[in-house]
């Protein structure tokens, strides 16, 4: 069996020169090395001819998106067997020699095993809120049958993130019985962000990408369901926020129960929708969605309709909708700080007495980061012409 092993890069010249080490350190015979190359220096050629003696390198020069880099190598492979890195994925010695292990008649296809690893403070914390300790399954790492490849269809183009995770769960689907995943982690990642605003624009360009990609679906749903949640609250206040009739935006005749039912069965025809395909991973979401809901409905209208605006009555609760925003926060920098970790793998006493606060905040405000991307994707599911479009 020959392999073509598959390369995109763009930048990360020290992570990449351990690549290239590390395929040469490889116990299977590399038969081609295609790198396409999309970086605004010629680093990485260089460092392509310094190894051009010890491995067969294709160096491939373009302006291209990790998918459109990855479908141009696919084209330009000569080998029965293709294997897929990034420019910062280091594989072990025997990652080829264990997929051709595991290769056999039925097996066509085996996704990565990748561990995240943190060298400094901080990417310790990013990797207990983003990545976990655990290996995950993910592209690169994957070895495949060229042929199988072909035959699922190649990876979208025009996006810079999601198309990885779309095109494991087509070929999934396609071929049910024909995928597996390595037993142990063989690709190693060790190039988790430093700086906390280079995190933030990363999840932010790619969550904004990962929109127009058939990905993340209950997640997506989720977070516009609450996106219009909040806004089918605040819409039958809207006159009294405005100042009333006095106000150039007054709405004349707005009613809150015309809103609030608009609203309301636009998210739950919306759902509807997702339930066709969907119906298991989201239905837990949904019904979420539902107490968040009333709960949310409760608090906002508590002091007018229990307490009468009665701020002498027991039943009065200053500032309840700050104390109940402030609550929601406060519970999810629980989870990102205490149950997302110790799933991903951290132990307990890693996290306690006080280091789950910072891991927590970080996970909010980059979940904050990601906020519209996911707002995004989920407008792109109800209207899937608009998506097309842009990708065209």
């Amino acid at each position: 069996m020959k392999f073509s092993v598959i390369i995109p890069a763009k930048g990360y010249l020290d992570s990449f020169s351990l690549i290239l080490k590390a395929l040469v350190k490889q116990r299977m015979l590399i038969h081609e090395l295609i790198i396409i190359d999309s970086s605004s220096n010629n680093r990485i050629k260089s460092l392509c001819t310094d190894f051009s003696t010890r491995i067969n390198i294709n160096y491939i020069k373009g302006d291209y998106y990790p998918g459109e880099a990855r479908n141009h190598g696919v084209l330009q492979a000569k080998s029965e067997l293709i294997a897929f890195l990034d420019s910062k994925t280091i594989p072990k010695n025997d990652w080829l020699s264990n997929a051709k292990s595991t290769l056999d008649q039925n097996v066509k296809c085996i996704f990565g095993y990748t561990t995240y690893r943190a060298e400094t403070g901080f990417q310790e914390i990013l990797q207990a809120s983003i990545f976990g300790k655990k290996p995950v399954e993910t592209l690169p790492g994957s070895v495949m049958h060229k042929e199988y490849f072909i035959r699922c269809g190649f990876f979208l183009e025009g996006v810079r993130a999601g198309e990885d995770f779309e095109w494991r769960d087509r070929f999934k689907n396609l071929f049910p019985d024909n995928h597996t995943t390595f037993r142990t982690s063989q690709i190693t990642y060790n190039s988790i962000s430093k700086k906390f605003l280079i995190e933030a624009k990363r999840q932010f360009i790619y969550q904004m990408h990962s929109a127009l990609v058939d990905i993340q679906s209950s997640g997506k749903a989720f977070v516009l369901g609450t996106f219009l949640l909040l806004l089918s609250l605040i819409i039958p206040r809207w006159n009294a926020i405005v100042g009333w009739d006095s106000s150039p935006y007054y709405i004349n005749d707005i009613t809150k129960n015309y809103f609030y039912i608009l609203c309301l069965v636009f998210i739950i025809a919306h759902f509807l929708k997702l339930f066709s395909r969907i119906f298991r991973k989201i239905l837990g979401r949904f019904f979420l969605l539902i107490f968040l809901f009333f709960i949310s409905y409760f608090v906002f209208f508590w002091n007018d309709r229990i307490a009468d605006w009665d701020m002498s009555s027991f039943l009065y609760i200053p500032h309840i909708t700050k104390i109940y925003v402030l609550t929601l926060c406060l519970v999810s920098i629980i989870y990102r700080g205490i149950v997302f970790p110790i799933r991903k793998g951290f132990a307990i006493n890693n996290i306690f007495p006080f280091w789950w606060m910072r891991v927590g905040l970080i996970g909010f405000l980059l979940d904050l980061c990601k906020f519209p991307g996911y707002l995004l994707g989920g407008i792109l599911v109800i209207f899937p012409a608009i998506k097309r479009k842009i990708l065209k």
